[in-house]
């Protein structure tokens, strides 16, 4: 059969079962070449023979597998679908997919391996793996290449967890997975070195440091090592492997000096952030000149606040204020003025305000401290002007606080604002009640005269301002608070007004007078006595005057004698020499208050020569016109006429007649005449204008009359004209000049010394305008006024008869010699010429009791001259002691009744 199958002889079974033997062993040993060769000799062979289906499914099986390791993939994946389409029937359908899905993995692996080759991230690799397996379901990947890719994985999450800082999880790897941390990864090996450095094994990590800058090929790389370790290992190994690459390349030493100098300032920095700030500075501190010479802000910046963490803020303050000027910043120059300001060093925040904006908000709680310190250091060296303009630029940036507005209040005080001070401490005291504020209102009113506000002030918010007060006394002279000569107390109360003086002096005043009457007669009179005053309160006193006057009479002027035509003589005599009367006396009240005063005097003259005194005094009453200077006065007054002897003294004489070619006395009359009383009833009105240099006028009028014995009464009118323009005004002088008018007139010319008249100036009109100036100077303990006048003066005295008495003109008249005396006359006449007068009041306290007072005055005119002074040693033992002329007046001319 087999020889008919070939068509050979000599073929048996025998030689085709070792011809099929050979085709399986070549299928079995892979040889798929040779199995293909066997396969076609045997059938040129053995005509007829075919392969088995058996051999040829295992033949395609291995040609399948022998692609799958050998040829490209898509070969291979064309093969196997060439495979499963002509074994997916059949009898070997399911030998076929078994093989299948082995070729199928196998096929899946190399694609896996390639994709590993070929450069993809263990994650798209795994993503692979996850879609081979949806399609087909049994097929896992190899072992070795899942190793490979945890591997990679893991490798490749070391820089993420350095990056995370889990040095203890890198170190756990490292045991764990060593392979991550060599070749190929070999870049790992300094996440090592830096975890183990972080975690305290510095030697492990300063070995990797050390072998690296050694392997280093150039500066760049080993300076590149030398960087890393600077980041994690401390400053002690870094200055080690400093060491090292700078015995490599010496060349490079300032480089890597300068480049150390940051490392460490980074170290610091950093040590600083986590509160290591002692660490910090003990490594900063051998390079501090080093690093100030590098002049860079960051670095003072940094050292600065190391320093102020360690509780150093000068030594932090002087690094910032470097910091400033070398970044010349605002940002910086605020930093050092808040530091400054919070340790109270004002010339650095001067320094610092230089490159500030008193605009900028961030900048101005500086400014406003800086000003308010300067202002207080003002305050306590009483610089009080300063510390106001201070503490005004410190309000341009802030709002003063309560306590600072105090200090402005006070130095507004001391500065004599007073005004200014009271609203001040008023504001205080709306917002802080207190004693403090209280008593600034109280001292600025009261310096002010001003007291009215604190008084409307209590009554409106009560408080302990009300207890500074006299409130009860206050009220009932609310009209007038500010007028009335409060006190302040020691403790800074208000008490009422000091007592009026009480005091008692002892006194001269004196007046010389010359060319009045028809003789041209002299006066001479000097009147030594005691002045007392009694203060009962505040406004009122009572008050006493004795006097004793002296006058010298010139028998000149008191003898008379007229020839008549007839040869008659009339002769009258009176004493001569200096004559002492007896005293005479005021006693009186005075009360003065704001809004009006009154003054009563009544008393006794001396005895006059010709007997018996008369009485005296005087009522005056004045209302003030408003707050101004500007009043209203009334006042009547009765005094002796002081010009002459006859006016003063009167006369107690013999008239007789005497034959003058016999010289016999032919007639004698006894006859008393004179002592002429002045009585005046009239006022005065006084307005001063709004302003402290207005003009000031004054309008006085009255209505005299004097008497006197066997005188006739002589009605007659003064008048006295002013207008006052003060040309200087401050706080010890005042001085005022104006023009001014007097006139004067009585109905009778009494102007002679013989028998029944006053002998005193009585001109039936005068008229005198003048310029009159005024001079006021006043000290701590005394004062001083002066009054001049000049100006032009006419006049006019009526005729009179020879004998004034009418009585006595007819005793005359009977008797035949003394007709034509009486029949005499004088006549008139009329005068003008210039004329003036001066005027002085000064007072001086002497010592805490004592005081000395003095006037003195002269005038001049066509008619007569007169001078007068006044000087008294006055004891004040009780009340006010303060410096006033009042006693002074009383002494401008003896025996004056009103001040």
């Amino acid at each position: 059969m087999i020889e008919q199958i070939t068509g050979s002889k000599g073929m048996s079974g025998k030689t085709l079962n070792s011809a099929t033997s050979a085709i399986w062993r070549a299928i079995n040993a892979r040889d798929l070449d040779s199995a293909r060769k066997l396969i076609a000799q045997t059938r040129n062979r053995f005509q007829g023979w075919r392969p088995s289906a058996n051999m040829r499914f295992v033949l395609a099986e291995q040609e399948v597998w022998q692609s799958l390791r050998d040829r490209p993939l898509p070969v291979a994946k064309g093969q196997i679908h060439v495979f499963a389409d002509q074994y997916q029937h059949g009898p070997f359908a399911s030998d076929a997919a078994k093989t299948l899905q082995k070729m199928r993995s196998v096929l899946i692996d190399r694609e896996l391996w390639r994709a590993q080759q070929n450069g993809e991230t263990p994650t798209q690799i795994q993503t692979r793996i996850r879609i081979a397996q949806k399609d087909l379901p049994d097929y896992h990947a190899p072992a070795a290449l899942l190793t490979r890719l945890s591997t990679e994985l893991a490798a490749q999450s070391i820089p993420e967890l350095a990056k995370k800082r889990q040095w203890t999880t890198i170190l756990a790897m490292s045991r764990r997975l060593p392979a991550v941390f060599a070749s190929p990864y070999l870049e790992n090996q300094q996440w090592l070195a830096q975890a183990e450095a972080h975690q305290g094994s510095l030697l492990k990590a300063g070995r990797y440091y050390y072998r690296q800058i050694h392997l280093a090929n150039n500066y760049k790389d080993a300076f590149s090592e030398l960087e890393e370790a600077a980041e994690v290992m401390p400053s002690s190994v870094v200055q080690i492997l400093l060491k090292v690459v700078e015995k490599r390349y010496p060349n490079q030493l300032p480089s890597l000096q300068k480049w150390h100098l940051g490392v460490l300032l980074g170290d610091a920095a950093r040590r600083h952030f986590v509160g290591q700030n002692e660490r910090a500075w003990l490594d900063l501190q051998p390079h501090l000149a080093a690093i100030e010479a590098r002049h860079q802000a960051q670095d003072a910046r940094l050292i600065a606040a190391i320093l102020g963490a360690l509780g150093r803020p000068k030594e932090s303050l002087h690094w910032w204020f470097m910091a400033a000027q070398w970044s010349k910043k605002s940002a910086d120059w605020q930093t050092v003025g808040s530091i400054a300001m919070a340790d109270g060093d004002l010339d650095l925040t001067a320094q610092s305000l230089a490159h500030l904006s008193p605009a900028a908000n961030s900048a101005k709680p500086i400014f406003a401290w800086y000003y308010q310190q300067r202002g207080l250091q003002a305050y306590e060296q009483k610089g009080y002007a300063k510390t106001l303009d201070d503490l005004a630029l410190s309000q341009k940036s802030k709002a003063l606080p309560l306590g600072l507005k105090s200090i402005q209040a006070w130095s507004l005080l001391h500065l004599k604002q007073y005004a200014a001070a009271s609203r001040g401490f008023s504001s205080l005291y709306e917002k802080k009640p207190d004693r403090a504020n209280a008593g600034g209102i109280v001292t600025a009113d009261f310096a002010a005269k001003n007291l009215s506000h604190a008084y409307d002030l209590a009554r409106k918010r009560s408080g302990i301002l009300t207890t500074l007060l006299p409130m009860e006394s206050m009220t009932r002279n609310i009209s007038w608070i500010n007028e009335i000569p409060w006190r302040l107390a020691a403790d800074g109360h208000i008490e009422l007004p000091e007592k009026r003086s009480s005091y008692l002096a002892i006194a001269a005043t004196g007046i010389w007078r010359g060319g009045s009457g028809s003789d041209g007669n002299n006066f001479n009179a000097l009147a030594p006595g005691f002045l007392g005053q009694w203060g009962f309160n505040w406004h009122l006193a009572g008050f006493a005057q004795l006097s004793v006057p002296s006058v010298r009479a010139n028998s000149a002027s008191l003898n008379a004698s007229v020839r008549n035509d007839q040869g008659a003589m009339l002769s009258s005599e009176a004493p001569s020499g200096r004559n002492w009367m007896a005293p005479g006396f005021l006693l009186g009240l005075d009360d003065v208050r704001p809004g009006q005063s009154w003054r009563v005097a009544l008393g006794w003259t001396s005895p006059s020569s010709i007997g018996g005194g008369t009485p005296q005094g005087a009522v005056q009453y004045r209302w003030d016109l408003g707050k101004s200077k500007s009043y209203l006065q009334l006042d009547a007054l009765r005094q002796a006429v002081q010009q002459t002897w006859i006016s003063y003294q009167g006369v107690n004489a013999q008239v007789s007649l005497s034959d003058p070619s016999s010289g016999l006395q032919s007639h004698t009359l006894d006859y008393q005449w004179g002592a002429a009383m002045h009585n005046e009833l009239g006022g005065s009105l006084y307005w001063a204008g709004p302003e402290p240099n207005s003009w000031d006028y004054l309008v006085s009028s009255h209505f005299d009359l004097i008497t006197g014995r066997n005188l006739d009464n002589n009605p007659g009118w003064t008048t006295y004209l002013s207008a006052m323009k003060p040309v200087l005004s401050n706080a010890h002088w005042w001085a005022a000049i104006g023009p001014a008018a007097y006139g004067e007139g009585y109905a009778h010319n009494q102007n002679f010394s013989s028998p029944g008249y006053g002998d005193y100036y009585s001109p039936s009109w005068l008229l005198q305008p003048q310029l009159a100036m005024a001079l006021s100077h006043w000290w701590s303990n005394g004062k001083l006024s002066v009054a001049a006048s000049l100006g032009y003066q006419w006049a006019r005295t009526a005729a009179a008869p020879f004998i004034g008495a009418p009585n006595l003109r007819s005793q005359l008249s009977s008797l035949g010699d003394g007709l034509d005396l009486a029949n005499s006359s004088y006549t008139a006449a009329q005068t003008s010429d210039v004329s003036g007068a001066l005027n002085v009041l000064f007072t001086q306290q002497l010592s805490h009791h004592w005081f000395v007072d003095g006037a003195a005055s002269y005038q001049a005119s066509p008619a007569f001259s007169q001078a007068q002074f006044g000087l008294d040693l006055r004891y004040v033992f009780a009340g006010n002691r303060l410096p006033d002329l009042a006693s002074a007046r009383l002494m401008a001319s003896p025996g004056r009744a009103l001040p």
